[in-house]
């Protein structure tokens, strides 16, 4: 871990140093790609939201900096290096043990989702009519672009495939390297809706919900539907896979359970209030908040409450699934740690703006970004050694 110190760079130091010649984006070294790296929405395919180590409250800011732009990405993380986007159509690099930039570049297209990081490709969301910007993040270049039409949800990396949801309606698989278009799903029986929630993916299944209510299982090789589900709102958030479920929140209040094969209902659990962001998962219960401000556990086969916790604001973010606790924000500007075994608070700090996007703990760093262009990053109290 790293020395115990105060904040070691200010927003106006990071912001002067960047105007005054970190204008390329570019990795500081070879980096090492490793299981734990965040790479995507939800961390992987599932977008299950969670990772395997403890959290350690209580936590002490390590630094912040001020993207000077909104932000509505979640951070990416690997080989301690941040990047992150923002609606400005800035991507920056930061050292995540000290706050240091490494580099930014900005490309004047709104980054509306959260990139997916492959290799040193990372495909960037847009609302202008490429959709999706392939950039190399070794020196900033360009490296394709699609012709998809905007995307407002996180695309998806699987190997040498692509798959991207846009607001267009459609679905898109494409050529990582070269972005040419291996297939394309259009829903069929309604008007064109569009696609806010971004794919999941498990076992060649492609799960993807719709502004119209409707909850698709593609063919991901072929992009054939398999089958269809229709839920009583639309469906905003991004689909979690957890074994043979597919757990979708919906805007008319109920999170709907399906089976992953065939798409029939296993459960529904129906709060009273909206929701607005996604599920998590650690494959024994079901963690999502909701409209009311309230963050609910529910047991994973029958989605019967195991316990509630309340915040003052709504929760529109995925919370984050850790080995011992749930890390959730809040548009009442605070971060939270709840315990998972009783619903409990374990630690609370308040950040400089609403939190819309999911927290990300990577190696002992918990990386916070909100609403008002700050990201923070904050470490255990007790770590006192590199």
């Amino acid at each position: 871990m790293i020395t115990s110190r105060p904040l070691l760079w200010s927003a106006p130091v990071l912001l002067a140093m960047m105007m005054a010649g970190c204008t390329i984006m570019r990795f500081p070294r070879v980096m090492t790609i490793g299981d734990d790296d965040w790479s995507m929405e939800a961390g992987h395919a599932l977008r299950t939201n969670s990772v395997a180590e403890p959290v350690r409250p209580p936590y002490r800011l390590l630094w912040e900096f001020d993207t000077k732009a909104g932000v509505r990405s979640v951070p990416l993380v690997r080989d301690s290096i941040v990047l992150l986007g923002n609606m400005r159509g800035d991507l920056a690099l930061f050292d995540l043990a000290n706050g240091k930039p490494l580099g930014t570049r900005s490309y004047g297209l709104s980054v509306e989702a959260t990139p997916a990081l492959a290799g040193y490709l990372i495909f960037v969301p847009v609302l202008s009519e490429e959709g999706i910007v392939a950039i190399d993040v070794k020196d900033g270049s360009i490296r394709w672009k699609g012709s998809l039409g905007p995307v407002a949800s996180a695309p998806l990396v699987e190997e040498e495939l692509l798959y991207v949801a846009t607001l267009g309606g459609k679905v898109h698989c494409l050529n990582r390297y070269t972005g040419e278009q291996l297939w394309e799903f259009t829903p069929q029986g309604k008007r064109p809706r569009s696609i806010r929630s971004s794919p999941a993916l498990a076992e060649g299944m492609l799960v993807v919900g719709c502004d119209d209510g409707r909850l698709f299982g593609l063919d991901a090789s072929t992009g054939t539907e398999r089958w269809s589900f229709q839920a009583g709102g639309s469906i905003f958030a991004t689909t979690v896979v957890t074994g043979s479920l597919v757990v979708a929140p919906s805007l008319d209040s109920t999170v709907y359970a399906v089976d992953r094969s065939s798409g029939s209902l296993r459960w529904r659990f129906d709060a009273g209030s909206i929701f607005y962001g996604p599920a998590s998962t650690d494959g024994q219960h079901i963690y999502v908040g909701a409209g009311n401000g309230r963050l609910y556990c529910l047991e994973i086969t029958s989605g019967t409450p195991v316990w509630t916790f309340a915040t003052a604001s709504v929760i529109n973010s995925a919370p984050l699934v850790t080995q011992n606790a749930v890390v959730v924000g809040s548009l009442d500007r605070s971060l939270y740690i709840i315990d998972k075994a009783n619903g409990k608070e374990l630690w609370r700090h308040d950040v400089p703006g609403r939190v819309r996007v999911s927290p990300v703990l990577w190696r002992g760093f918990l990386v916070v970004a909100s609403e008002n262009r700050t990201l923070s990053v904050f470490v255990p109290e007790e770590t006192n050694s590199p």
